[in-house]
């Protein structure tokens, strides 16, 4: 008889890593060079058609970084939803599913070939972690710190959007990148504070 232990904070501690060393040797690879991340969106990587280069090497980086950021994160919304109760489990069940649904549908349709179903992966991924975000809301303490960061940055993104008197490069393309990884930090917050709730054990 045997027994096999899966940690899910520490396969989501290396998946998210990942995500990240995927995304930078994406930069690194962009046709041609000069991928600056605050001044051009993250999605940029993943055209399948950079400066008539056909499915760059960026591109197949891009999408598996992407990969790996829904399977890091899967594993904390599942079990975040397990740990809940109520209206809380709901939001969080169907929030980890429509931010997981985004981020995979981000990954298979890059801007280039469709943007308007690019754009809503986007708002999948984007409404989905909001969900959870407001069914993890407390009235004090880190949740409540983390909150008002999130909102904060996501609100100056809407901002910057819809004020033309704001220029998009680098406003917006900087936002973005602080936004992806605040919201991987605070992810990775919440795999940290339920830790000690979710080890995954079997007997063989």
């Amino acid at each position: 008889m045997g027994r096999w232990h899966i940690d899910v904070w520490r396969c989501t501690l290396v998946g998210g890593i990942a995500a990240f060393a995927c995304f930078a040797v994406a930069m690194l690879l962009y046709p041609g060079g000069g991928y600056n991340p605050f001044l051009k969106m993250l999605s940029e990587l993943g055209r399948t058609e950079i400066r008539k280069v056909a499915y760059p090497t960026c591109h197949h980086w891009f999408v598996a970084g992407m990969f790996l950021a829904a399977a890091s994160v899967s594993g904390v919304w599942v079990r975040l939803a397990r740990l809940s109760s109520g209206w809380r489990r709901m939001a969080v069940g169907w929030g980890g599913a429509a931010n997981v649904a985004g981020l995979i549908t981000i990954a298979l349709v890059p801007e280039n070939v469709n943007m308007n179903l690019h754009n809503i992966g986007c708002n999948l991924a984007a409404i989905g972690g909001a969900a959870i975000l407001g069914a993890r809301f407390r009235k004090c303490g880190g949740d409540l710190a983390w909150t008002v960061w999130l909102l904060a940055l996501v609100s100056f993104f809407l901002v910057c959007l819809t004020v033309k008197a704001i220029p998009f490069s680098p406003w917006v393309t900087a936002t973005q990148k602080i936004l992806i990884v605040s919201f991987a930090a605070w992810t990775g917050w919440i795999a940290w504070t339920i830790r000690a709730e979710w080890p995954l054990k079997k007997v063989i």
